[in-house]
């Protein structure tokens, strides 16, 4: 060992000499294992295809629509990239969430990539070619153009149904989505599940130490969080009208 790294703290005695050496070689093997796992980490520009392919704005982040480049599957992706650089609180609240919660009727986090070298944090998720807040769109421009799309019953109640399972499934994890709305209520297009509902955007959620009970036993912040849902509920039932 060279112990004229330490000139400047010769009056230091060999406790400190020592702590400062295996100091020194910690910070040395760190560079070198995050060199090496920076070789061997999958770039997410290296394994998807999604540059000038934006196709929406989350309450955190921007979405993209993305292939994967080696051809192995056809299918669309959504890829979601977190705005800032950095790991931000609302970013892990929603990672951890989405790792926990699987059902039919809420998105389901396929992976996620981080970028070193710009500090960006990408989310990867299955495409969803429609929202209900362009469906209703759709339908309501057709009424004004008095060219009205028959809209069968029957799909309306799905799509309701769809809603009200995802919703029942997140308050009986004890979660709260917070931000419920026609734009982040999913629908799948062609495939195996052309026409299922996925809740999406799980930035503002929360989730708490109970489960939800009637509303006279939540404390003041479950009950705003619980009757944003209901509203936002209602709000989605009645523009689907």
């Amino acid at each position: 060992i060279n112990f004229r790294i330490f000139e400047p703290c010769r009056q230091l005695k060999w406790v400190e000499y020592i702590k400062a050496i295996l100091f020194i070689k910690n910070q040395n093997m760190d560079a070198d294992f995050k060199a090496q796992l920076d070789q061997e980490r999958t770039k997410v520009e290296d394994a998807f295809d999604f540059f000038g392919c934006k196709v929406g704005r989350g309450t955190y982040g921007h979405v993209y629509k993305a292939k994967k480049k080696d051809g192995s599957d056809t299918r669309d992706y959504a890829l979601k990239q977190i705005e800032g650089a950095g790991l931000s609180t609302s970013a892990c609240r929603e990672i951890s969430l989405l790792r926990e919660l699987k059902h039919v009727n809420v998105i389901t986090l396929q992976r996620v990539f981080l970028s070193h070298a710009d500090r960006r944090v990408y989310l990867l998720f299955d495409f969803a070619e429609h929202d209900l807040w362009h469906i209703i769109k759709f339908h309501r421009s057709a009424k004004q153009n008095k060219k009205p799309v028959v809209c069968a019953r029957g799909m309306v109640k799905s799509l309701l149904n769809q809603i009200l399972a995802g919703i029942h499934y997140l308050h009986s994890n004890w979660v709260l989505h917070r931000d419920l709305k026609p734009a982040n209520i999913l629908v799948m297009g062609d495939g195996i599940e052309r026409g299922r509902v996925k809740i999406a955007d799980m930035g503002f959620a929360r989730l708490f130490n109970s489960p939800l009970k009637p509303m006279a036993d939540l404390d003041s912040q479950k009950k705003i969080g619980a009757l944003l849902d209901l509203i936002y509920k209602s709000i989605i039932k009645y523009n689907s009208n």
